[in-house]
């Protein structure tokens, strides 16, 4: 991992808890986040300086200050809840913070990327990751990548089966009338993953299982456009 991360992270951390990010965070995400996506970090830290980086449903932010700090990027936010976000926090760090849903945006309006963060995000899709990972690979520019984390079925975790039966289930095209549900509504295994970044056309680069306390681990995965023809 690269030398500055951990240390950055930290610090990256110590400024999001002093920007009221609301007692969720010191109380439980602070110290476990890190563990969601525990490779990430040192594969953002190989990435070229200056780059332009989205960042979907970004949450407390994280990962989009360290990448703003690290690389000099350009960094935009894209979130469905606002709440969460460490306003006063962004503003100081030039972010911008958007309010669109992914599913149900459009995205072309903020132009293309060197890398899209997509952590923690995928379970908490309401319809098909097809549409939706096709949408993110449109919004790539050559050599762009996707950083992507999500919580192992095959862990702890198990199964969620509060709204489908299977990944099949899931309603393929979103549709805007249809209440949307802030849940974990899908979790993948190692072989869905796989397979619906395979049929999205994302090529998988990197790929890791990231620690979670008690064996509620996560896949933590890197992945891009099929190389040209």
């Amino acid at each position: 991992m690269h030398p500055d991360v951990d240390p950055l992270l930290a610090d990256v951390q110590a400024d999001i808890a002093s920007n009221n990010p609301g007692p969720n965070y010191a109380k439980a995400y602070r110290g476990s986040e890190r563990n969601y996506w525990r490779h990430i970090p040192g594969w953002i830290a190989e990435l070229p300086s200056n780059i332009q980086v989205l960042d979907v449903g970004a949450a407390y932010g994280t990962l989009a200050i360290f990448t703003k700090r690290l690389l000099n990027a350009d960094v935009v936010c894209v979130d469905a809840i606002p709440y969460f976000a460490p306003q006063s926090l962004l503003e100081r760090e030039e972010i911008p913070l958007i309010l669109k849903n992914v599913e149900l945006s459009d995205f072309h309006d903020l132009g293309t990327f060197d890398l899209i963060i997509f952590t923690e995000i995928i379970e908490h899709l309401n319809f098909h990751p097809h549409a939706t990972l096709q949408k993110l690979k449109s919004l790539l520019r050559d050599g762009g990548k996707i950083a992507l984390s999500t919580p192992n079925a095959g862990s702890r975790w198990g199964r969620v089966t509060k709204y489908h039966s299977a990944l099949s289930d899931l309603p393929a095209a979103p549709a805007p009338g249809r209440k949307w549900i802030d849940d974990h509504i899908w979790q993948y295994t190692e072989d869905e993953l796989r397979q619906v970044l395979t049929e999205a056309e994302l090529v998988i680069e990197k790929f890791a299982v990231s620690p979670g306390k008690d064996n509620a681990t996560h896949f933590n995965v890197l992945c891009g456009l099929p190389a040209a023809r």
